[in-house]
């Protein structure tokens, strides 16, 4: 959860290389924002987290323990703002990354889960780096709903993949229909339904505009 994971989904809408949403140009001074060295835990204490990790631990000058890999400091939190660990642990992302020979599989917090954390947080202390994590995640999720339906209105996509694309558009249009209001959203979908007005995605489009 945190930062680390809206560079996850960073690195992916990058490689996705989208025409409509892309990562926004930054300068030295803003990329260095991104560039946080902590990685953010939950589901463990901290305390359990020294025990299983004894040779990573750091003490800072004032006392207080850290742990540390490779100059990348870990924290660990119980609940977020606004994140349910129950709610995020099922809707969480299973990845894999290989490091020095060996794969690490770990789950990252869904990218529509950490949009209203990140609102949140923006909200409440207004960092500069909340700003860029919002901005990002919403053009991720935006990328994800527009990619998602066109494999379905295309039928591309399998069975299970289509039910996976629809479940998070249901759970979008709930949460965060905003996201249903991008004017590249309705550009890419629209003629795809052109002939399509009772699909789910078409009403679901048409129920968050607003006049």
């Amino acid at each position: 959860v945190g930062g680390a994971a809206v560079w996850f989904y960073r690195n992916r809408l990058k490689l996705a290389n989208d025409p409509d949403f892309k990562i926004d140009v930054t300068d030295h001074g803003s990329e260095a924002q991104w560039l946080s060295r902590d990685v953010d835990f939950m589901g463990i204490f901290s305390q359990d987290a020294f025990l299983l990790l004894p040779s990573n631990v750091v003490e800072s000058p004032n006392g207080k323990r850290h742990i540390e890999i490779e100059g990348v400091r870990l924290g660990f939190v119980q609940a977020g703002v606004t994140i349910n660990p129950e709610e995020a642990l099922e809707f969480a992302r299973p990845t894999t990354i290989k490091y020095e020979g060996r794969e690490i599989e770990f789950l990252v917090v869904d990218p529509l889960t950490l949009y209203f954390e990140k609102l949140k947080l923006r909200t409440q202390r207004g960092s500069a780096n909340d700003h860029l994590h919002a901005k990002l995640l919403f053009e991720y999720v935006a990328y994800e709903l527009v990619s998602g339906a066109e494999q379905i209105l295309e039928q591309t996509a399998s069975v299970p993949d289509a039910q996976a694309i629809m479940s998070f558009w249901i759970r979008v249009k709930h949460k965060a229909p905003e996201l249903l209001q991008d004017k590249r959203v309705l550009a890419r979908l629209t003629p795809l339904l052109a002939e399509k007005s009772d699909h789910p995605i078409a009403q679901y489009l048409a129920s968050a505009q607003v006049n």
